[in-house]
């Protein structure tokens, strides 16, 4: 197939959304098929070139992105366009639908729900990517939950959906599951400070821990030295280095620093940016360690049937009890590790992942040639 993949991300990226493309992008080129990059740069940057892992890459700028993206359909033939988030579906539909390209709209984010009252570009993209579903060929989403609510919106591609998990590079975890220390586990969070990540959750629910089990400690992994000095204003100097900030991290170091850890946690709110199931979660589950998530997205559905980890409500209260719980019995969390990296393997392996969009995609091809 030759794939033309719209994205609006940074490319290549270092944070969720854009890995993930990398990661597809790659899979799929591996895979034998041509792929071409089209990245919508906003209004800031120039026309430019580049290449990534062998993968072309087309950096274009607002100001000239439908003459540049229509003549990218031409000279290349694409047989089909790959958009990964909202902005990207928005700016290539114009160029697609009259070409009856086919098109595939991964949902990285679900969109805002009816009736909000935020105003500016945001708003706006969401209700133009809600118009224009009825008139894409698929959406992949990547939690259930998702799909729910588009259905709830009648904002569902004509071709359906799919759900499929944002897949992890689970080949660098190679670490055996164990159970916490009993003296002085160590609790990690890995991410970065934004609001709906819930770290302010976290460090509430920091003090409730500490008032039954004061060895805890915990590691923040993730953000910049300013991000943490905010995120953790409110947490009294008592804490005696019971936390500890590490820093961003590279991708290659991540796996050393969530397998020395003895839990690892999401603590996010239950608010629409994190109604999408995290790469991030494959990764902890792969980790063999046990997991205290929040009930969002998708946490809930895999836990549950898989019995991988612990979930929890989205409160200070519902965290700090899931990650009491995690750290007072180590056995059964040693033998709900060891459930979490089979799970993993399921849902979040990156040869399935890119094998199933694979096949999306050429499903996709095949009924548009027939129309």
């Amino acid at each position: 197939m030759n794939i033309l993949m719209v994205t609006s991300f940074p490319f290549p990226g270092v944070t969720g959304s854009p890995i993930h493309t990398m990661q597809i992008a790659r899979g799929l080129a591996e895979r034998g098929h041509e792929i071409v990059v089209a990245k919508y740069s906003g209004s800031g940057g120039a026309r430019s070139s580049s290449t990534w892992e062998g993968i072309e890459v087309r950096h274009l700028p607002r100001r000239d992105w439908l003459r540049d993206f229509a003549e990218l359909t031409v000279s290349r033939r694409p047989d089909v366009c790959y958009a990964h988030g909202d902005l990207a579906v928005i700016t290539a539909f114009p160029i697609t639908r009259p070409r009856r390209l086919p098109m595939i709209h991964e949902v990285h984010s679900l969109p805002a729900d009816p009736g909000d009252r935020r105003g500016g570009a945001q708003a706006a993209r969401d209700f133009l990517a809600r118009r224009l579903a009825p008139h894409l060929d698929l959406q992949i989403v990547l939690s259930q939950r998702v799909a729910w609510e588009l259905e709830g919106r009648q904002a569902v591609a004509r071709g359906g959906y799919r759900v499929c998990y944002p897949p992890a590079d689970l080949a660098a975890f190679r670490a055996e599951p164990r159970p916490p220390r009993t003296d002085a586990p160590v609790i990690a969070y890995a991410g970065n400070f934004f609001s709906y990540q819930g770290v302010d959750l976290l460090v509430a629910a920091a003090e409730r821990v500490w008032a039954r089990r004061p060895d805890v400690k915990f590691r923040i992994i993730g953000g910049t030295r300013d991000e943490a000095l905010s995120a953790f204003s409110g947490m009294p100097a008592s804490n005696d280095g019971r936390i500890q900030f590490v820093g961003r991290q590279s991708l290659e170091a991540m796996p050393a620093f969530l397998q020395d850890a003895d839990v690892l946690v999401i603590p996010r709110p239950d608010v629409a940016e994190n109604r999408t199931t995290s790469r991030k979660l494959g990764e902890y589950l792969a980790a063999g360690r046990i997991v205290v998530v929040t009930d969002v997205a998708d946490h809930r559905l895999i836990f549950e049937p898989h019995q991988c980890g612990i979930v929890v409500e989205p409160s200070v209260e519902g965290i700090a009890r899931g990650l009491l719980d995690a750290v007072s019995d180590p056995e059964s969390a040693s033998r709900t590790a060891a459930r979490a990296v089979r799970a993993a393997e399921e849902l979040f392996c990156l040869d399935r992942g890119v094998e199933a969009r694979e096949a999306m995609l050429s499903d996709v091809v095949r009924r548009s040639k027939r129309r």
